[in-house]
């Protein structure tokens, strides 16, 4: 926390690293069997399966993926807060499977992912903000082929009301607009999972949760939402 020019600022900054590595080595497949009913399925009848599936066996994927961030709180008024913020982010990506190994994944990208909002205060138990944001991950579905998909693309913009009572129970009630890119689905294919991206997929709706202490033995939390999400585009 720091003073410039005369207005109080927060600053918040900070990197982050995460890195996954998953491997799934025989993978057991079973004949197929039209007798078992799902219906109505009694357990217990059918041979346990011992068949290794030489191409769907050493389902191996390596994501890593780095980010530093930076975001500064203005409090330009007691009352009125601007917030403002950018995260840069960069991963690596390898995925395949079978015997003998097929690479169908390898892959890498960055992009700079803006953020900023506003807060204004009503009082101090009740705030009104908005806020505008991006989002940025790579693709992962390691039990499908992938090939090198583009990385989920996304923006969101938020507007809603927070409120705190004096016993602590906290509730928030925001609208929201979410739009998505390269967003992953699946298709059969002569038998075979593929894992293609779509064009462009929306979300939009309403949501309202509450949350405190009702007493030394009691909580609550609650939540409502109602979303509207269609595919905008596809190919």
């Amino acid at each position: 926390k720091f003073g410039l020019f005369g207005f109080r600022n927060e600053l918040l900054t900070g990197v982050e690293y995460d890195s996954t590595d998953t491997l799934r080595t025989n993978l057991i497949r079973g004949p197929n069997n039209t007798s078992f009913n799902i219906y109505n399925p009694v357990y217990g009848t059918l041979p346990a399966s011992t068949n290794i599936s030489a191409p769907d066996s050493d389902q191996t994927e390596r994501i890593k993926t780095a980010s530093v961030f930076v975001q500064d709180s203005l409090h330009l008024t007691d009352q009125f807060i601007v917030v403002g913020g950018v995260r840069y982010q960069s991963y690596e990506q390898f995925a395949g499977k079978g015997r003998p190994f097929k690479t169908n994944t390898d892959a890498e990208g960055s992009k700079a992912i803006p953020r900023i909002g506003a807060v204004y205060k009503i009082r101090p138990d009740v705030s009104l903000y908005v806020d505008y944001s991006q989002s940025f991950k790579p693709n992962s579905n390691i039990a499908s082929f992938i090939g090198s998909q583009p990385p989920e693309q996304g923006r969101s913009y938020e507007a809603g009301v927070k409120v705190e009572t004096i016993n602590g129970i906290t509730a928030t009630a925001a609208f929201f607009d979410i739009v998505k890119s390269n967003v992953l689905y699946s298709e059969g294919i002569n038998g075979t999972t593929y894992t293609r991206t779509a064009g462009r997929v929306g979300s939009r709706g309403f949501e309202f949760d509450i949350a405190g202490r009702l007493s030394d033995h009691w909580s609550v939390i609650g939540a409502y939402s109602y979303i509207d999400a269609v595919v905008l585009e596809d190919p």
